[in-house]
């Protein structure tokens, strides 16, 4: 860091007290701590900063100073890495001690020759005055405050990401709908399933059971196509068309895991694949031990398949009506353990899309109840959760700054958490990111419409938005353009 400061005459030169040298140009340098001479008027700070500091200038004392010495050679001015806990400013005992501050030692002056900053009369700066020794110090205090104030942020503020969304497409292939599946798996998005009941013709049931794939977002590939409600649907080969079931990839195949309750029964069934075509029942005549539900979170998390929270929906389904917040865990689908939460965690609730393991932890992003004939208002939650084992949880916020909502899908992107879209009255599109999960950064100008229950991928270095209850079959994706890479974990 090269520190150029103006050396002005001062005011006694004009009352005739002494004669001063011209200005002098100091050159501060931390990585050699030397000292030159020139007459450069200005202060430049390393970032791009530059100032101008007036501070009283060194004498002429005749027979004291050569002409090769018009700056002192022995000044004692030490930027040990940048950093100050101890500033003389020229006084006799008097010691301006700045602890934890930005310089580690600056001398401004010893006795004698050392600098002649100013320590005895004649030597240096004029010592019998206390109003010059005033004016010194706060000139030297000046520079240290502008120091202090333009070389930390630079240190120890990174710079704010920028991100921006792009459209891929607002024509997909696939028909639009809600709720499907989103899994990137062998280097592809794949969309499952999903509802929309008012496109009969190829929703018969309002559910479906298509699977799509796509490598880039604009070209999208049907794998297999959608049979439920039509002839060809074998119901001990295929799974039933649902939509907000649990979506994971695990154990290198896809899962899909529990469903809705759309055809008048609760899904509780577990399914896999390897190529989204094939698909194994995997617990056929082995009931999960955590049903009936709907609307629960599930996750992939330390060689397991993760089920939280959800509810029973008795207007759709018969059930004793219930909400949620249990834990289970299954390695292989079939044998589940139930796990009991230790102290205070989340209330009940589900309808949160996606998942999110981040710093090996499971999070659970807010989330709500869906309303039932005996409990007919919703609730809704923006609070954060998360554990390292499903037993014991930490609460990081209860109100993050985004506001309450269901129906909304969370992913990891870029190092961070994110919360987009969902449902709190209206369709929502707005988007969060959090490195810790209670400073939250709001994504400004999204271009898409809002909606809820959308598919959210974290695919080739981007985050991609892909229809939702908008009902258009529209692809987003979201790239970071700009921001220190460094300081994202």
């Amino acid at each position: 860091m090269n520190l150029l400061v103006r050396i002005l005459t001062p005011w006694w030169e004009k009352a005739d007290r002494i004669h001063a040298s011209a200005p002098n140009r100091h050159l501060f340098n931390s990585s050699r701590s030397q000292v030159e001479c020139s007459s450069r008027s200005q202060v430049e700070l390393g970032n791009g900063s530059a100032l101008e500091v007036s501070l009283p200038a060194v004498p002429r004392i005749p027979g004291r100073l050569s002409n090769s010495a018009k700056c002192p050679a022995v000044a004692k001015y030490n930027f040990a890495n940048s950093y100050v806990t101890k500033w003389n400013l020229g006084t006799r005992k008097g010691k301006y001690n700045f602890a934890n501050s930005c310089v580690t030692k600056w001398n401004l002056g010893t006795r004698g020759n050392e600098g002649n900053l100013g320590t005895r009369r004649g030597e240096g700066v004029p010592y019998t005055s206390g109003l010059c020794r005033f004016f010194f110090a706060c000139a030297s205090l000046l520079f240290y405050a502008i120091i202090v104030y333009a070389e930390a942020p630079a240190a120890h503020q990174p710079s704010e990401e920028v991100y921006r969304w792009t459209n891929v497409t607002m024509t997909a292939p696939f028909a639009p709908r809600d709720g499907a599946g989103a899994l990137v798996y062998q280097g592809r998005m794949w969309l499952i399933g999903g509802w929309d009941s008012r496109n009969e013709s190829y929703f018969p049931l309002d559910c479906v059971n298509d699977v799509w794939s796509s490598e880039d977002g604009a070209a999208w590939t049907m794998e297999r196509p959608n049979t439920f409600g039509t002839p060809e649907f074998d119901p001990n080969t295929e799974w039933e068309g649902r939509h907000t079931a649990g979506y994971v990839v695990h154990r290198d195949r896809m899962w899909i895991v529990g469903g809705d309750p759309i055809q008048g029964h609760y899904q509780n069934d577990v399914w896999n694949s390897a190529d989204g075509i094939t698909w194994t029942h995997i617990n056929i005549d082995q009931p999960v031990p955590w049903g009936p539900r709907i609307l629960h979170h599930t996750v992939s998390f330390r060689d397991k398949l993760w089920v939280m929270g959800g509810q029973t929906l008795p207007q759709h389904a018969p059930a004793e009506e219930r909400f949620y917040n249990d834990v289970w865990n299954s390695a292989d689908g079939i044998h589940w353990s139930n796990v009991t939460p230790e102290g205070a965690h989340w209330p009940p609730r589900g309808m949160i899309g996606g998942s999110v393991v981040f710093q090996d932890r499971i999070w659970i992003l807010g989330g709500g109840t869906y309303d039932t004939p005996d409990t007919p208002e919703r609730l809704f939650y923006n609070d954060v959760w998360s554990s390292a084992d499903g037993v014991h949880w930490e609460c990081h916020t209860r109100n993050a700054p985004w506001t309450p909502r269901q129906y909304h899908d969370v992913a990891v992107f870029d190092g961070k958490m994110w919360v987009m879209e969902g449902w709190n009255q209206e369709n929502r599109n707005d988007v969060w990111y959090s490195e810790d999960g209670i400073m939250w950064h709001e994504v400004p100008g999204t271009p898409w419409k809002p909606r809820h229950a959308a598919s959210v991928f974290v695919f080739q270095n981007a985050l991609w938005m892909v229809a939702g209850n908008n009902m258009e079959p529209d692809v987003w994706k979201l790239e970071r353009v700009r921001g220190n890479a460094a300081c994202n974990p």
